[in-house]
């Protein structure tokens, strides 16, 4: 193990300026992580070369296994969420390889912290796809909304969590950033981008006041890892609120299937002498309110499993951006985002076992390609 320069001596007014003045100089020869409270590094640990390594490794695994199944079964959407959320986490811990080589990497720091915080946001895109093939597969008559509702309004939402989160890692820390824009060489047909910019928090740097603009951005990256948070939420409560419309049409008389209108008003009227009936994989088209061209998909024990697939994928990206919204808000400074262990644990383990249940589940494998195709015509 290599040892490093005792700085327990020095203070503030007393070390290298020029180091202070400019950290990405340093390195840990001439530098401590912390000196006086002062955080120098970008962070007051040095990532675990092995841990991030390995789960380089694992991401790009699964995103080669992503790859080949997309393309098999042609499942296009889903395909590019999980294909841009798993290159991200890959991007995301090759950066926290390069600040374990160089812990006062700014570029580094940028890499890790946009990619890993950006990331998850693809996978839950993928995962709202899923969403409104199933309500065809099932009925459209048991959801609240349309089909395409549920995929673009939440897609819409990570959008928004997006550009929170990704505005304020990008530019908050370049030198570079308040010289740029102010320069006179700055072309004018940009003026229209440069308050776009403004607008989503990428500008925030601007301000001159640095302890004043981190906190500022902070709020804005935690302001998007909420509105994720919130719209997993409103996604698991509609998912809740489709299975348990479902559940409804599973067992009830025959003659009660007929007006499904009826039905979900509570005003149907059952024939005493009619036999229960799992609707889920009855057979006649007639009488069934499901959509009787995926009964064979629908009678499938990996359907069922897909489906807990999707809850528990939902479940550990939702773990793990309230562990997100906790660790920031205590500042890049806090204790929580300098514990490794929690951050190898909620972040890494969560979303590698969020990748893996959309993965040995896949959509496409398990419903087909044309069955996935012919959901995708009707969504």
């Amino acid at each position: 193990m290599t040892k490093y320069p005792d700085f327990s001596n020095y203070t503030l007014a007393t070390f290298n300026q020029t180091l202070l003045q400019d950290t990405s100089l340093c390195t840990l020869e001439t530098c401590p992580l912390i000196l006086d409270g002062y955080l120098l590094g970008e962070m007051t640990y040095i990532p675990s070369l092995g841990g991030n390594v390995f789960y380089a490794i694992i991401f790009a695994l699964i995103v080669l296994i992503q790859v080949y199944q997309g393309l098999k079964y042609r499942t296009w959407g889903f395909l590019v969420g999980m294909f841009c959320g798993g290159v991200l986490e890959v991007i995301g811990y090759v950066a926290r390889i390069i600040i374990h080589n160089n812990p006062f990497s700014s570029d580094g720091f940028i890499m890790y912290l946009c990619c890993l915080t950006i990331a998850p946001a693809f996978l839950s895109a993928a995962i709202y796809i899923c969403l409104s093939r199933i309500i065809i597969i099932y009925t459209p008559d048991a959801a609240r909304f349309k089909p395409q509702f549920y995929s673009y309004s939440f897609m819409a939402s990570d959008f928004v969590s997006l550009v929170l989160q990704a505005s304020f890692p990008t530019w908050w820390r370049s030198r570079s950033f308040q010289s740029w824009f102010s320069s006179e060489s700055f072309p004018r047909t940009f003026a229209d981008a440069q308050f776009v910019l403004k607008a989503a928090g990428g500008a925030i740097a601007s301000t001159a006041d640095t302890r004043h603009t981190e906190h500022v951005g902070v709020h804005v990256m935690v302001a998007g890892l909420a509105f994720q948070v919130i719209s997993l939420a409103v996604f698991a409560a509609l998912c809740a609120d489709f299975y348990l419309s479902v559940t409804k049409l599973k067992k009830v008389p025959i003659a009660s299937t007929i007006n499904l209108g009826e039905l979900k008003e509570n005003k149907t009227s059952a024939v005493q002498d009619s036999q229960p009936v799992d609707l889920a994989t009855y057979q006649s088209p007639n009488d069934s309110p499901l959509n009787p061209e995926f009964l064979e998909i629908r009678s499938s024990r990996s359907h069922h499993h897909l489906m807990i697939a999707l809850f528990l994928a939902t479940f550990f990206i939702f773990v793990r951006s309230i562990f997100r919204c906790a660790e920031l808000s205590g500042g890049f400074a806090g204790s929580l985002a300098n514990d490794q262990a929690s951050f190898m644990i909620l972040e890494g383990v969560m979303i590698i076992l969020a990748m893996a249940c959309l993965t040995v589940w896949h959509p496409g494998r398990i419903w087909t390609k044309s069955g996935w195709k012919s959901a995708t015509s009707k969504a």
